[in-house]
Formats: C-alpha cells, sequence, structure tokens
C-alpha cells in the first residue's frame, strides 16, 4: 500500500472534518431540560431539572446533579421554578389596575381552560364544541361551561371582562359592542340561542357574542391536572413520555396531543389533595392596636397563575387568619423579606394552628426567608407579623406559594 504524501493526508483530514461537522449539524439540536418547583406528599420542595413525567413516575435531576426518580403517589405537584427565586422587590398596590387582554378561551366549572375557537354544537345543542389547537374538536356539556371568550377582549375595549353571576342567577351574554343580555343560555353554537326572563328566544350571530358567562355552579378541580405554555389548564386521563423531550397527554374524552416536556408548566398529580391558601378568603385581617388603620393583606399574580399559588403580600405588622378545610393536614410557604427592604426590615413570623403556636422565626437581611411545613390540623390557621429591633418600617413580608396539602378523600 502506498502511503499518502503530507499533503493528500491535509485533504482527507479536511474532507473527515467536515464530514464529521456534516454529521452534526444533521442532528437536531439538544433540548434544554426544564427547571421545575417539585413539592412531595410530607410538604418539602426542592428546584429540579425534569427528564420525565408520567402518570406514574417523575424522572429528574436533583440540585447535585443526581438522577432521581419518585413515584406520582409521594408527589404534591410540579410548579415554575420562578416561585423558588428571590423576590426583588414588590409593585406599590394601585386603586385599580388594569384588566389583561383576554383571549377566545372556555371555561368549565372545574376551572379547566382550552384557548381555541368555538366550532358549533352537537348532542341536540346541549354541548358546546370547541377547537383546540392541539387536542381538536372538544365536547363539553354547556351545564359544565363557566365562560366561553369567543372575540379576543382587549384592555381598554368597550367590552370589558364580566365578573362571575351569582350562583343560581341568570347566565349573561356581553355582546362586541358593550350590550349585556341576560337570560337562559339555551345555545352556543350559531346562532347563540338566549331565552330571557319573558320566555323570548333571542337569536344571535356568534360573530356578534365577545363573551358568554354562565351560571353554573363551580366546582374544585379533582385528579390530574396540567397547565400548559399555550394557556391550557386540562385534566388529563394519562401522561406518557414518547420520545426525548416530548409527553403525551390524554384527555378523559379520549383526545391526545403531544407537547414538549417544557411546556408543562405546573402538574397538580391529585388536584383534590392540594389548595392554595390564596383560594381561601380571609376570616379576619387585624393590625397592631396602636395603629388606627392597617393595609389590607395583598396578592401577588393573575388569577391564572398555576395551582393558583398566589403570593400573599403582608404590608406590616399584622395578624390574618384563614379558615381550614376539614381534611387539612399540613400548611406549606416560604415567608420572605423582598431584597429591597432588607437592609432594615426586622420581623418575627408567627404561624398558629387553633391558638397553638407552630413557627416563630425572625426575618431580617441576614435570614431573609425562612421555609414553613407544618402540621395543620385544624380550624383556624393564623399567621401574625411582629415589628422587630428597628419597629414596623419595612416589615414587609410575602408569603409565597402558600398551599395547604389536604387528605384524599374518597
Amino acid at each position: 500500500m502506498t502511503p499518502l504524501r503530507p499533503a493528500q493526508r491535509g485533504i482527507w483530514a479536511t474532507l473527515l472534518a467536515l464530514a464529521l461537522a456534516a454529521a452534526g449539524a444533521a442532528q437536531p439540536p439538544q433540548r434544554e431540560r426544564p427547571r421545575r418547583l417539585l413539592l412531595d406528599q410530607d410538604g418539602r420542595a426542592q428546584v429540579v431539572t425534569l427528564r420525565s413525567i408520567s402518570d406514574r413516575e417523575i424522572v429528574f435531576e436533583d440540585a447535585l446533579g443526581r438522577l432521581r426518580r419518585m413515584a406520582v403517589g409521594g408527589a404534591a405537584a410540579l410548579a415554575p421554578a420562578q416561585l423558588a427565586q428571590p423576590l426583588l422587590a414588590v409593585a406599590p398596590s394601585a386603586d385599580r389596575q388594569e384588566q389583561p387582554a383576554a383571549a377566545p378561551s372556555l371555561r368549565t366549572v372545574d376551572g379547566q381552560r382550552l384557548p381555541g375557537r368555538l366550532a358549533g354544537t352537537a348532542e341536540g345543542e346541549e354541548s358546546v364544541v370547541w377547537a383546540h389547537d392541539a387536542f381538536g374538536a372538544v365536547v363539553v356539556p354547556l351545564e359544565r361551561v363557566a365562560q366561553a371568550v369567543l372575540r379576543a377582549v382587549e384592555p381598554g375595549a368597550a367590552v370589558a371582562a364580566i365578573p362571575p353571576p351569582q350562583q343560581g342567577g341568570d347566565d349573561e351574554l356581553l355582546l362586541v359592542n358593550g350590550d349585556r343580555l341576560s337570560g337562559f343560555l339555551r345555545s352556543l353554537g350559531d346562532p347563540v340561542q338566549l331565552e330571557t326572563d319573558d320566555g323570548a328566544v333571542v337569536e344571535i350571530p356568534p360573530d356578534r357574542v365577545a363573551v358568554a358567562q354562565l351560571a353554573n355552579p363551580p366546582e374544585p378541580r379533582q385528579g390530574l391536572v396540567v397547565w400548559l405554555e399555550d394557556g391550557s389548564i386540562v385534566v388529563v386521563a394519562s401522561l406518557a413520555p414518547v420520545e426525548e423531550g416530548d409527553v403525551e397527554l390524554t384527555l378523559p374524552t379520549g383526545q391526545s396531543a403531544v407537547y414538549p416536556l417544557a411546556s408543562i408548566q405546573a402538574v397538580a398529580f391529585e388536584a383534590g389533595s392540594l389548595r392554595a391558601l390564596a383560594s381561601i378568603e380571609p376570616a379576619l385581617q387585624k393590625g397592631p392596636a396602636d395603629r388606627l388603620w392597617t393595609p389590607p393583606l395583598r396578592r401577588l399574580g393573575s388569577a391564572d397563575q398555576p395551582l393558583d399559588l398566589i403570593d400573599l403580600v403582608f404590608p406590616g405588622p399584622m395578624r390574618v387568619e384563614w379558615p381550614l378545610p376539614d381534611n387539612a393536614r399540613r400548611f406549606v410557604a416560604v415567608a420572605e423579606l423582598p431584597v429591597e427592604v432588607r437592609d432594615w426590615g426586622d420581623c418575627e413570623v408567627v404561624v398558629r394552628v387553633d391558638g397553638v403556636e407552630k413557627l416563630r422565626r425572625r426575618l431580617s437581611g441576614d435570614e431573609p426567608k425562612v421555609e414553613i411545613n407544618i402540621p395543620a390540623r385544624g380550624s383556624t390557621l393564623s399567621i401574625e407579623i411582629e415589628e422587630g429591633r428597628y419597629g414596623p418600617i419595612r416589615d414587609e413580608v410575602v408569603l409565597r406559594r402558600p398551599a395547604l396539602l389536604l387528605e384524599k378523600t374518597p
């Protein structure tokens, strides 16, 4: 065999390098694995890097890069990792907050949300056919519909978002020109049919309807619930990894769709065993005895926050009490001083259940946050902020991702 000359060896080396580069370019780019906050059934939280997820187990890397597996039965929820990041500042409260734009979507009585568009009626006009970009045509009985936004509603437009009607009240249509009609919604198709109080049936083209709000009573979420990047909130019958970085979601009605793993923003593995504290109305808000007025507790976050985990802001020393569900078993949260107040903020956080002190911790610039994970069997949860050595100034505390873990009901 004749040996290659130096020039020939250089040519072959160049060709080999080009071939390897071309082969590498042909490979699909490596997807970035999403980071999420994993909350287990004991109330422990950790930020993890997801590798895969199914309705049986979660495969992830922990903070040290070790590969771990957790059975779904041991997990309470996956939440956005941002909930674990330090809070820089709290925006000042406003007397009136601008309503965000509402895109076309269908909401059900149990809090599911399907972006998409109206595609007609089914089963004698007693059900709505809603076209979802991923799941296709989804049939929802009218008695399960809470709200249908048929036309995009922009902030400041003549059409404003309408509050949910009182349970047992009338259904309501908000037209694109701002007019409102109330009565009993007989059909959400073409045409939209509304029976008024005098028994007359009004027929309206669907392109004239912006929002339909139904008076169906709300129900709590149950089962395996997934929050998706496209704004969908869906109860699923199964989750299954189909290939590296993709997950197939199947609805109880049989429709399925494949999403990138990173599109899954949050998961409640059994929605009935987790309840956000922000979803419970406080029974008491009380400031120190020497203050004539104390600003009320504030909420940080939108109504569509995944898992409803809305942060709560204590604007200064005060005590707030909430009634506890009968099946409450643990309370989990993080009490934190925002970065902007840590130079002077100094206070104590006191958590009680039925008047019994369960936790007392000081917050300051040196220790600006504390993990709360306590038993919560009782009737009343109380959280109090007591002023520290610098008085009440800058004693603003944010309760991050506060939630109750509940006993599973049969």
